[in-house]
């Protein structure tokens, strides 16, 4: 039995897969990660961590039936991104990654755009510079860590890293480095020479189909019984999981549900639009939106507050006390910023708010309010590229650990007033990652011919059909308010952070 083995290294979990050539998931195991908080703008994690538990994960997957049996025709990683790993010449990590959520490098970021703002310069990056930006990072490393920053050989995503690991080879696909990238397609060697970084921090690019190496022979089991396997270079977390729904066609919007969101339209062209990022999607086609702070991690920040000790792992049984209970007919409106927000307010100053509390609210009233905020946070992006571009979105494709929850699926579907459509395959990042290397290993010609072949549509949820009644004429009128008390409350919250500088708080 053919398989590739897939990986998809997320915000809190790392799952492995074996995936065969018709799209079929024969199994996958799941490990759980760790992500410290330093300070209230700091979210680290340890390289050292993510090897180990690809080493675990592994393990499991290959361990037992069907695993046992496989022959495994190649391996392909999916990863989060805007991480930044710092290795030395040897390949080593220095220091903790910095992840997705962290929000240090205000300063910087705001120098690098006075900077682009003020000359004239060739290199365009895709997307605003802002406290997320790996330059912005490497800037704040750089400046405050210069011993560290002297012995970097490379700045390397999460997954390049694990790559690095396995085959001795580092580089880095175009896709996920596009926030580093020109309009030419090369890195911004003027730019990054301009702020005083080594151009060559980065690593080589290829495409995330191209072959970076084999896995090496001495690692440890089970990498031992695997060595001389084919490695493809792979891609981020939210383009394997585009992949995996099917999501290369125009005007297809894509929602990747996990501890964070990915939200965003696809288009054939380029066109910027306020607040989202443009990223080159490969076969001529362009992902206008972007990641989010918000998503399911709202739902373990509420069980870990306000559940019972037993259901601070079981978000699920959140979901479905929603299902099974009554609300009340006067909503609550959640702004989800728990941990700031990125697409499309860049700010990570912004706070969560619960707003139109009465008295008579209970329980069940916040979790409504929860779902319905990262729903909302979604409707922005979507109108964002809407009011900015000509795209017009036809249906919206979901995946992810969240879209398994019908309820929130058509919550979803009635906020943005748009079908989501839920793939057969609910881990779509690791499905994405065995198309990537069946199309590798040439079974497939393009990427949009293996995407036809390997994906399955479950289910479609259509607006106001679902068993909770019509909703969209509810939720536009509480759309707006979400937009007025959003543009409200970020100036309050900017406050809150100066007085924090100042010394004005609370010292815990």
């Amino acid at each position: 039995m053919k398989t590739i083995l897939g990986y998809d290294l997320g915000g809190s979990s790392l799952r492995a897969g074996l995936i065969d050539v018709q799209g079929q998931l024969l199994d996958s195991a799941k490990v759980d990660l760790a992500v410290t908080f330093p300070n209230p703008d700091r979210a680290e994690a340890d390289p050292g961590d993510w090897w180990r538990k690809l080493v675990q994960v592994t393990h499991a997957v290959l361990g037992r039936p069907p695993g046992s049996q496989a022959r495994i025709e190649a391996l392909v990683i999916g990863a989060m991104t805007r991480t930044q790993v710092l290795v030395d010449a040897s390949g080593q990590p220095l220091r903790p990654a910095i992840t997705w959520a962290d929000g240090r490098a205000t300063r910087e970021a705001s120098e690098i755009q006075s900077l682009l703002n003020a000359v004239e310069t060739a290199e365009t990056l895709a997307g605003p510079v802002n406290a997320f930006h790996p330059l912005a990072r490497v800037v704040w490393l750089r400046r405050n860590e210069p011993d560290i920053y002297k012995k970097t050989r490379y700045v390397l995503e999460p997954k390049d890293f694990l790559n690095l690991r396995l085959t001795g080879l580092a580089a880095a696909d175009r896709i996920s480095q596009a926030r580093n990238l020109s309009v030419s397609g090369q890195p911004a060697h003027l730019l990054m020479t301009r702020i005083g970084l080594e151009p060559n921090l980065f690593p080589p690019l290829a495409d995330p189909a191209d072959l970076l190496g084999e896995i090496r022979a001495g690692l440890e089991e089970p990498f031992d019984q695997l060595a001389g396997i084919p490695v493809f270079v792979g891609g981020m977390d939210a383009w394997c999981a585009s992949v995996g729904m099917g999501c290369h066609f125009e005007g297809c919007g894509l929602n990747v549900s996990g501890t964070s969101e990915v939200f965003g339209v696809i288009g054939s062209a380029f066109q910027a639009a306020d607040g989202l990022t443009t990223v080159p999607w490969g076969d001529g086609y362009y992902h206008i939106g972007g990641p989010s702070q918000v998503g399911g991690d709202c739902l373990v920040w509420f069980a870990q507050t306000f559940g019972k000790e037993q259901l601070r792992s079981e978000t699920p049984d959140l979901l479905r006390q929603l299902a099974e209970g009554r609300r009340h007919p006067e909503p609550i409106i959640f702004l989800p910023y728990l941990r700031g927000e990125r697409t499309p307010l860049w700010d990570p100053q912004a706070r969560g708010l619960f707003f139109g509390i009465h008295r008579d609210h209970r329980r069940l009233d916040f979790l409504w309010a929860l779902v319905e905020g990262v729903a909302m946070a979604n409707r922005q992006i979507l109108e964002r590229a809407a009011q900015n571009t000509p795209l017009r979105t036809r249906e919206v494709r979901i995946g992810g650990g969240a879209s398994g929850s019908d309820l929130w699926c058509q919550v979803k579907a009635d906020v943005l007033n748009l079908p989501m459509i839920r793939t057969t395959v609910a881990e779509a990042g690791l499905l994405g990652a065995g198309i990537v290397g069946w199309h590798g290993l040439g079974a497939y010609p393009t990427l949009s011919q293996a995407e036809a072949a390997m994906i399955r549509i479950e289910r479609t949820f259509e607006p106001d059909c679902g068993p909770w009644g019509k909703r969209s004429h509810l939720y536009d009128l509480l759309y707006e308010r979400f937009l007025e008390i959003q543009a409200q409350a970020l100036p309050l919250y900017h406050s809150l952070a100066e007085a924090e500088q100042n010394g004005l708080l609370f010292d815990p």
